[in-house]
């Protein structure tokens, strides 16, 4: 018997706030759109133009099949996004002195990515970037972790990451890893303009060829008792640090 490893196509958006940034989404397609009666009156102005079918929430419950997704009486079918061209999102820095991106090394966990997504909407990165292969790709927990986030950042997938990290570098990036066995600490990068930050997967940490594929490699500083950070939470202070000011 052949396992079908295809990710799905389509999925469920649900929650009042990553639907309405959702629809906001030019480059969403959206398929289905279920409301309550009671939503629809509060929304009814962000459902223009859409079709919709009005539904109770035992509906939602069914359709979603998640007990625990805090749908809040709207959930819509949307397909997965095509995600942007590396060489768009190069080209998209134009003559700009500082453009920065943080590329992700085979992510798993969309409660992860979706953190990650979030953050990196905060500090306003320029894109993400994951791989194609063995990392979550956009979903309906990811949706509703990122809280909107999805939908206004600049995503590529890519096939070969240590490959799209040289053709950065080609480009004038610094490709800066996180490492927790670096001696160069990340607060460390006030220097560079255009930079790309690579975190590694949950646990593994950064694979081999995408360790060398980074120009430098650095850690973030924590108390020995603690061994490691989630990949999420050590992206944001990493993201904090090559972002201020």
């Amino acid at each position: 018997m052949t396992r079908n490893n295809k990710k799905p196509s389509n999925y469920f958006i649900f929650g009042k706030h990553p639907v309405i940034e959702a629809l906001k989404n030019d480059k969403r397609q959206v398929k289905e759109v279920f409301v309550t009666a009671n939503v629809l009156k509060a929304l009814g102005d962000e459902l223009k133009g859409y079709r919709y079918q009005v539904v109770e929430n035992k509906v939602l419950d069914k359709l979603l099949q998640n007990p625990d997704a805090n749908h809040q009486g709207i959930a819509i079918r949307v397909a997965r996004l095509s995600g942007d061209s590396l060489k768009d999102i190069i080209t998209s820095s134009g003559d700009t002195e500082q453009h920065k991106i943080i590329a992700l090394d085979q992510i798993t966990d969309p409660h992860n990515f979706g953190a990650i997504l979030r953050t990196a909407s905060a500090f306003g990165m320029d894109a993400v970037i994951t791989t194609k292969d063995n990392a979550v790709q956009d979903n309906a927990i990811v949706a509703k972790t990122a809280c909107g986030a999805l939908e206004h950042l600049n995503i590529c997938y890519v096939s070969n990451l240590s490959q799209s990290l040289d053709l950065l570098k080609e480009n004038g990036y610094w490709v800066i890893g996180m490492d927790a066995n670096s001696d160069v600490m990340v607060g460390k990068l006030s220097e560079y303009k255009k930079i790309c930050l690579v975190m590694g997967a949950e646990g593994a940490g950064l694979r081999k060829l995408t360790k060398e594929s980074c120009d430098l490699l650095v850690k973030i500083p924590i108390k020995t008792r603690v061994d490691s950070l989630n990949v999420s939470n050590a992206a944001a202070i990493a993201m904090y640090e090559i972002t201020k000011v």
